[in-house]
This record gives structure tokens, C-alpha cells and sequence, in this order.
């Protein structure tokens, strides 16, 4: 079979088609109308590319995937699709020519399926032969380190714990184009907290005393009781305008600006307040706090982000949490009181990390 030469460009359809293919089948069952159209649009991109006769290789390759020639694909999903190939121990996926929507749809339910599971099957490349696939393989890292269709290596962490990986993974995903823009405000909160202290390192000395933290579920009256115990001025709650930029500029225009984001929410979620009603000085949870050290979940209800909810749920999140702590202290220097009124559902499986 000949080797296609198409071009990382020419290739950057297929490579998104099958990372978001993947990600609607972790979220959707089999059938369901967003998986089967999404294995439909692969399937064509992988048609049009490939030919009657043709080949398309993809190794994977550092936190990315390359062409045979060793071009690396920078394209949206790329980083994502590598994850999931790498940890099912694939280090080369090959398209052939003959392309057919099951034999996608039989390598969508393999790069989905839990790493653990496939070692006990043989590996990634036994469990697709498995299935009959005929159009695509799978060829996993042999022991002395080649590839090649052996027992599949163990299976490591597809996503690591550096913040700059963890925005380049969530900024290739559908509908998270503005990650991006939100890391840099994230860098700029966490630059000026630092430049605070830095300025009044007595603001390490402030004590976080005792706060009240509300815990439970969503949508079972946290916010009704938070907004209720906040009207004791004894206590120190977070407007929503604090929330989102804490530290002030001069002229601090962060009320104004909390007030023009929501009138954006409420122009395109019209029903949104009927739910959960939001005011500029409404109190607010702390999970934009959070999201500085991108520990909140705040990602995982705006975005279909399983990397991040996985990777979240597997590390330890101790240190953001002493980050919370140090903005909490930087917030009640600016202005008191100092004692904190807290409350987030998150908080409810971070016990550990909160006390």
C-alpha cells in the first residue's frame, strides 16, 4: 500500500474529527446522534485523504503527533488524540485506504475505553483486531522499546501536571477557544497577588480565622444560606465583581466590568437568573480563586473537558488550595473583615486539601 503524502495542513481535519469523535463517545452513548455524526465526518475527512489505495500514518511522539517525515502536527486535537493513543500504549496509528464508518467506530470505542482494560485484553492492537477491523491498526511499544503489534505498555498519565500543557489540552477542545484568553488573565491575577506581597510581605502574617464554610450539593439552597449568613458584617464573603479581579487597578473599574459580562450571560442564557440569580454584589463561591491555580470546578461545568475533570480528580490539589489561602489573606488585608464566610460544592470531595 503506498503512503499517503498528505501535508500536516491537509491532515488537521482528520486529527480534529477523531479527537472530538472520541470525546463525543466518552460523553454520549453508542448511537447517539452527536457520536454518529461525528464518526461521519472522520469518515469522510479519512476518504478524501487516504484515496482507494492510499495510507495515513500518524506516530505519536513527545505531547504530540508527527508525520512519517517527522513534521509535527500542531493542529487543534492533536495533543488530545496523542493522549489517548499513549496511554493505551500506541505509538503509531495507520488509516488505510478502504476507509468504513465501523472501522472508525471500532477504534473510537478503543481509544475510550480504560487503559487497565485493554492491557488485560491483549493490548490496544489485539482488542481492534478483535473487533474485525480492517482499515485500521493500531501498533503498540514492544518491550525493548520499538513499535510494533505487542503487548501493550503500561499505560501512563496522558496529560501532565503543568499548568502551560494543561491550557495548550484544554484550548484544542470544542468550545474552549477562550482558555487561552483565560490563562493569560489567570497569569495576570496571580502576577499581581505576587507583586502585593512582594510589596507588604505582612500580608503572610494575616490569619485566616476559623471561616464558616458552606458545604453541599448544588441546587439544594448553599446559595440562599451564603447569601443569608453574608448580611452579618462581622463576616468576610466575595462579590461576584471580586471573584472574577480581586486585586484592584486605579481606577478600580471591576464593578463596571462584572456588570457588563452579566449582561452578556443574561442576554444569551435568558433563563439562566430563573436558576441562579447573579448580581454584581451578589456573594459568590471561591472557585475563581481556584481557577488561578486551575484546580475548580468551574472547567467541568462550562466545557466537556474529561482530560481535565481526569486529571483533577487524580492529583492532589493541597497546593491550590494553600493558594486560596494566600489570596484569602491578600483579599481581607485590602479590606476586612477577617473572618471568611466560604462556600463551593467543590470543596465537598477536597475536604483533605480545604482543612
Amino acid at each position: 500500500m503506498r503512503r499517503n503524502t498528505a501535508s500536516a495542513d491537509d491532515l488537521a481535519p482528520l486529527v480534529l474529527e477523531l479527537a472530538r469523535a472520541a470525546r463525543a463517545r466518552r460523553v454520549h452513548p453508542v448511537g447517539h446522534p452527536v457520536v454518529v455524526e461525528a464518526l461521519q465526518r472522520g469518515t469522510a475527512v479519512w476518504r478524501a485523504l487516504a484515496g482507494a489505495d492510499g495510507e495515513v500514518t500518524l506516530d505519536v511522539r513527545d505531547a504530540g503527533l508527527s508525520l512519517a517525515d517527522g513534521a509535527r502536527l500542531a493542529c487543534p486535537g492533536a495533543a488530545e488524540l496523542a493522549g489517548d493513543l499513549r496511554a493505551r500504549g500506541v505509538m503509531r496509528l495507520r488509516l488505510g485506504g478502504q476507509a468504513q464508518a465501523q472501522d472508525l467506530s471500532h477504534l473510537i470505542e478503543i481509544l475510550t475505553r480504560a487503559p487497565d482494560e485493554l492491557v488485560a485484553a491483549g493490548g490496544a492492537h489485539g482488542a481492534l483486531r478483535a473487533t474485525g477491523a480492517h482499515g485500521v491498526d493500531l501498533l503498540e511499544v514492544t518491550p525493548n522499546g520499538d513499535t510494533g503489534s505487542a503487548e501493550a505498555a503500561e499505560a501512563g498519565s496522558y496529560i501532565t501536571q503543568h499548568v502551560a500543557d494543561l491550557v495548550r489540552l484544554l484550548a484544542e477542545l470544542e468550545r474552549c477557544d477562550d482558555v487561552g484568553g483565560y490563562n493569560l488573565f489567570a497569569n495576570k491575577i496571580a502576577a499581581c497577588v505576587e507583586v502585593l506581597v512582594r510589596e507588604h510581605p505582612e500580608i503572610l502574617a494575616e490569619e485566616v480565622r476559623a471561616p464558616i464554610v458552606i458545604l453541599g450539593l448544588p441546587r439544594t439552597g448553599t446559595t440562599h444560606l451564603h447569601n443569608l449568613l453574608s448580611q452579618d458584617p462581622a463576616l468576610r464573603s466575595l462579590p461576584y465583581w471580586e471573584s472574577l479581579e480581586p486585586i484592584p487597578d486605579a481606577p478600580d473599574p471591576r464593578i463596571e466590568h462584572c456588570a457588563q459580562a452579566l449582561r452578556l450571560v443574561h442576554w444569551a442564557m435568558p433563563l439562566f437568573p430563573l436558576m441562579h440569580e447573579m448580581e454584581p454584589d451578589a456573594r459568590h463561591e471561591e472557585i475563581q480563586l481556584l481557577a488561578v491555580a486551575f484546580s475548580t470546578m468551574l472547567f467541568e461545568a462550562s466545557y466537556c473537558v474529561p482530560s481535565y475533570r481526569d486529571w483533577y480528580r487524580a492529583t492532589d490539589q493541597t497546593a491550590a488550595y494553600f493558594e486560596l489561602r494566600r489570596m484569602l489573606q491578600a483579599l481581607q488585608w485590602l479590606r476586612g473583615p477577617r473572618r471568611w464566610l466560604l462556600k463551593s460544592p467543590q470543596h465537598l470531595e477536597q475536604l483533605g486539601p480545604l482543612l
